[in-house]
């Protein structure tokens, strides 16, 4: 299974390779060449050395810690007071505070986080959605942190590697630190983000993006280290018991299919059923019934777990308040935070049993708390992060550029279908990945304008 994957995920390596290969798709070619005598010098052009390299590795370390929530599984440790002052002082330093603005997403971020804060003083409870402001002014920091210190495609593989490293421990966190009680579902600690095996789960598919990315560019240590991670994150994905994740991974592996050439299908195709054969009979009982739900008939259904019937009810109620909400309060919504208050206050006027839940759903998060305004920015800086992407995988000026993208493209289609079943919408992975999309694209502008001042010159 092993070299199965290594071949499937190697099936790109240098482009003269398959120069000759029908099955090379036209996506993976590199750029038209220049006009008949008119041709760049075979020497590449590299950016000249950032004075602020150190920045970089601090961000590195601080997205490392972030993306692993490591600090909501080990007490007392605050990592954030530490590392936030160095990196406040690398970007006064810098000079680059304004490097946001030249993403695609930059502004929209940026208005997002402003609207939020317009929203507080009316919202249901201002304590708490001071709270969700902080948050969100985190997350914004880190975008603008992104986009002063990530400045080259390298730059950008090493956030992707690290953030692929990240999810590889919460993998193994998640196997070795199993949660007590009943529930054979797995999850990150008791009181962590990740505790909700949808939220893990979410975690773990982007790392296998980014982890799937490193074998096939690493070689050796490296690739077989990727390889393994990638082995225990889809264990841990599959106990987690998320149909969430189920959907994710099998609608990711579709759009996969459809971007490979016919080489990579053949492979893919290997790989899921060595997984369909292997997974399953390792499974609980209790989360096949989880999956079985999808696929069991409305009258059968008191043979699956009935715990998971009533989430799928619970989710659609939630659905239908947060569009309720949205419409009673269109302009500046319930408040940043505020979606279980306003709908505990609802079913005491309904004199009913409150669902002490947030809304499971990023959009109508955003829309419900922050009105119309709130989520058109948000899905303005969502898709916006995900334009431009197809181009950079299609025409990149190299294989790595190209692999980059396509890495990047499925961890946000991931991201973008989790997003209609979790609140995700302030702060964390998703705002992670809308900067590490922003800075790969303006690191592929700058190698390209790089690279002009030499296209003109002629070969003798």
């Amino acid at each position: 299974m092993i070299t199965d994957m290594s071949r499937f995920l190697d099936m790109t390596s240098a482009p003269a390779e398959y120069a000759n290969d029908a099955d090379f798709a036209p996506s993976e070619t590199l750029v038209t060449a220049p006009s008949q005598g008119i041709l760049p010098r075979s020497r590449s052009y590299s950016a000249p050395r950032d004075r602020f390299r150190f920045f970089q590795y601090v961000l590195l370390v601080y997205l490392f810690f972030y993306c692993s929530r490591l600090s909501e599984v080990v007490a007392g440790m605050r990592f954030a007071i530490v590392l936030l002052p160095i990196l406040l002082i690398g970007l006064f330093l810098s000079g680059r505070s304004k490097a946001i603005l030249g993403m695609r997403s930059g502004k929209a971020l940026i208005a997002f986080t402003i609207w939020v804060a317009v929203c507080v003083p009316t919202s249901l409870w201002r304590t708490d959605s001071l709270r969700v402001l902080r948050g969100n002014v985190i997350a914004l920091l880190i975008v603008v942190f992104m986009a002063a210190f990530i400045r080259t495609v390298r730059d950008s593989f090493r956030l992707m590697y690290t953030i692929g490293l990240s999810m590889g421990l919460v993998a193994i966190l998640g196997l070795v630190l199993k949660r007590s009680g009943s529930s054979a579902r797995l999850g990150l600690g008791e009181t962590a983000t990740l505790k909700d095996p949808n939220f893990f789960c979410l975690y773990i598919l982007v790392g296998i993006c980014f982890l799937s990315l490193s074998v096939s560019v690493h070689k050796g240590v490296k690739r077989l280290f990727s390889m393994g991670l990638i082995i225990l994150c889809l264990a841990a994905a599959a106990r987690s018991g998320s149909r969430m994740g189920l959907i994710a991974f099998a609608i990711t592996v579709l759009m996969f299919f459809i971007f490979g050439n016919t080489r990579q299908r053949i492979y893919l195709v290997i790989g899921c059923l060595l997984l369909a054969a292997v997974v399953p009979p390792m499974l609980p009982q209790s989360v096949k019934q989880r999956f079985m739900i999808l696929f069991q008939p409305g009258e059968d259904a008191s043979h699956v777990d009935v715990s998971a019937a009533g989430s799928a009810v619970a989710r659609r109620q939630l659905l239908l308040r947060g569009l309720q909400f949205t419409l009673e309060n269109p302009l500046l919504g319930v408040g940043p935070g505020q979606f279980m208050q306003a709908e505990v206050n609802l079913a005491a006027q309904e004199h009913r049993k409150a669902l002490w839940m947030a809304s499971h759903n990023a959009y109508t998060e955003t829309s419900s708390e922050t009105g119309i305004v709130g989520l058109v920015l948000f899905l303005v800086a969502f898709f916006g992060a995900q334009v431009g992407l197809r181009r950079i995988r299609k025409y990149g000026p190299d294989l790595l550029t190209r692999r980059m993208a396509l890495f990047t493209q499925l961890a946000l289609i991931v991201a973008t279908i989790s997003a209609l079943f979790l609140t995700l919408g302030y702060s964390g992975l998703i705002w992670v990945l809308i900067g590490l999309s922003g800075t790969f694209q303006l690191a592929v502008a700058r190698q390209a304008k790089l690279a002009q001042p030499h296209q003109g010159k002629q070969i003798r």
